[in-house]
């Protein structure tokens, strides 16, 4: 099996919010809806490493978003809902690459024993 095709699906928690945004929105599943609501989580959550991003840090964008903008909490959820379709779009570029590792850890055991 070659591992290092997989590479693209690498992750790292230290990644930062836009370049899994990037990846997010190159990927197949990706809708123009969630383009845009891309545009409005990226000023904030940019340069933020995943493994920096939580409820309390979600909830202060809700609270950003509503006090610079004026808008409302139901404007505000669509973005929310985008950001969290886009962490489980990590975690499960996560799942890929530990499932090909382990896959590819079985095949050299089989084949040497």
């Amino acid at each position: 099996m070659d591992i290092t095709r997989h590479r693209k699906s690498h992750f790292e928690p230290e990644m930062r919010f836009a370049e899994l945004a990037t990846r997010f929105a190159g990927s197949s599943s990706v809708k123009p809806y969630h383009r845009e609501r891309i545009e409005m989580l990226l000023p904030y959550f940019g340069d933020t490493p995943l493994c920096e991003i939580s409820k309390p840090l979600a909830d202060e964008f809700r609270q950003y978003r509503i006090r610079e903008y004026g808008v409302t909490d139901s404007t505000v959820n669509p973005d929310i809902g985008v950001l969290r379709r886009i962490l489980f779009y990590a975690l499960d570029m996560l799942r890929l690459q530990e499932y090909v590792l382990h896959t590819w850890l079985v095949c050299l055991f089989r084949c040497f024993p």
